[in-house]
């Protein structure tokens, strides 16, 4: 905002500058210099407006999606299963002290994936009798974090290659 009124500030002082000089002599070589200077000046401020402009939206964006991720790790709890219309608990909502997904490191985010899919997996076990829920896990831990099928295989494989699930089952087991 300060970038675009410094900017029309420059333009108006330069136009000014032309037009007194304008007034002394008038032909058609200044109006053409002036209007080229004009361009050139406006084009550079705007072409700087915009990638400042474009920076500034990419953060909102970060922010956003973070915050997005933040609300759909809290409201995962409450979501019902389509097939019992009985509350499953989504994910671990992020308590009082823990870091904000976006300060997560990868071994702490990956920790915390394997945590809500054991969480859903055993959740939905229990509601349905000991009927497997890891194809339910699957399906909420990816429209969750918005992954795609090969993103999924890709992160399960290093969840399990990695040890995260044994990490993330040991965590469980000592917070029950």
């Amino acid at each position: 905002m300060i970038g675009s009124i410094v900017a029309t500030i420059i333009i108006v002082a330069i136009v000014i500058y032309l037009i007194k000089s304008l007034i002394k002599e008038t032909n058609y070589q200044t109006w053409l210099n002036i209007l080229l200077v004009t361009v050139i000046m406006l084009t550079v401020i705007m072409s700087i407006f915009m990638l400042l402009n474009k920076t500034n939206n990419n953060g909102n964006n970060q922010t956003q999606k973070t915050q997005a991720v933040q609300e759909q790790n809290t409201k995962s709890a409450q979501k019902t299963s389509p097939e019992n219309v009985v509350e499953i608990e989504g994910s671990t909502p992020l308590q009082e002290g823990d870091k904000d997904i976006a300060e997560m490191n990868d071994d702490e985010l990956s920790l915390l994936i394997a945590e809500n899919y054991l969480v859903l997996k055993n959740s939905y076990e229990k509601l349905n009798k000991g009927k497997d829920g890891s194809a339910y896990a699957k399906n909420k831990i990816i429209e969750e974090y918005e992954l795609t099928q090969q993103e999924w295989n890709d992160l399960y494989n290093r969840l399990t290659q990695q040890g995260y699930l044994k990490r993330a089952a040991k965590n469980l087991k000592e917070n029950n």
